[in-house]
């Protein structure tokens, strides 16, 4: 069976079919505990980013997509960047006066968002069963020009707590009627998102004030959630003050 380009409806493919790694694997060059994809069975395995790849773009919409790994690979740095600052914090005569302004780190909010669409899109492509698998619509997100418009596009679980710095990595398709891609849960690092995309056989509304839905947890279970429409910050308090904040930035 010849092997196709996954945005060859776009009808500007170039270049030979190339390797496509699933999840970028700047990500990480460790073994990482890796969950959601169709052949585990709902397994948990240790697996190098590396290993995980197939022949499912062109060279040309597959180079297209380096600048949204490099943002995610962004965002990872900052995750770790955090965690040191903190350990930082904790030690005993650390000069982090009190009334010193947060570190501020940023982060490119629609590249972040594609990174998220594309990854999606990788992950299900690799499962035969989906033969007719509609996912059409957000291409013109991943390679064009158009924005996501709530309630379409990417959530940030905004829950307040302490957040698991993990080496964890977790990948839930959510479907509507059979074959009809409507989005995803993400886990990285221990942080939660959530994608919700166009689909032709599901919908969703504005969430209310509160925000809060029902949505599986780090370990596949169901649980509330706070969600934040394309959010704007999070912030690591230390000691009652916030130290660190991540501000994801949506400009068009």
């Amino acid at each position: 069976m010849k092997k196709k380009c996954w945005a060859g409806s776009l009808n500007d493919c170039n270049g030979k079919i190339s390797r496509e790694h699933i999840i970028t694997k700047a990500l990480s060059e460790e073994e990482l505990t890796i969950s959601g994809f169709p052949w585990m069975s709902g397994i948990q395995r240790k697996m190098r980013l590396y290993d995980l790849c197939s022949h499912i773009l062109c060279e040309k919409h597959n180079t297209d997509l380096s600048k949204f790994d490099s943002e995610v690979v962004n965002l990872q740095k900052i995750f770790e960047e955090i965690t040191l600052q903190e350990k930082r914090f904790a030690q005993p005569g650390f000069g982090y006066r009190n009334n010193a302004d947060p570190i501020v780190y940023r982060v490119n909010g629609h590249y972040l968002e594609r990174w998220f669409c594309k990854t999606l899109v990788n992950v299900v492509m690799v499962d035969p069963t989906y033969k007719d698998l509609q996912y059409q619509p957000i291409l013109e997100y991943i390679y064009g020009d158009k924005n996501f418009e709530e309630p379409y596009g990417l959530y940030t679980d905004a829950t307040i707590g302490q957040m698991q710095y993990l080496d964890f990595l977790s990948v839930l398709p959510i479907f509507g009627k059979p074959n009809n891609l409507t989005g995803a849960c993400f886990i990285i690092k221990g942080v939660g998102f959530r994608l919700q995309i166009p689909s032709t056989s599901f919908s969703i509304a504005k969430l209310d004030e509160d925000r809060f839905i029902t949505d599986f947890d780090i370990n596949g279970n169901l649980t509330k959630k706070q969600l934040n429409w394309h959010n704007k910050k999070i912030q690591y308090a230390f000691n009652g003050k916030v130290r660190q904040t991540i501000v994801f930035e949506w400009k068009d």
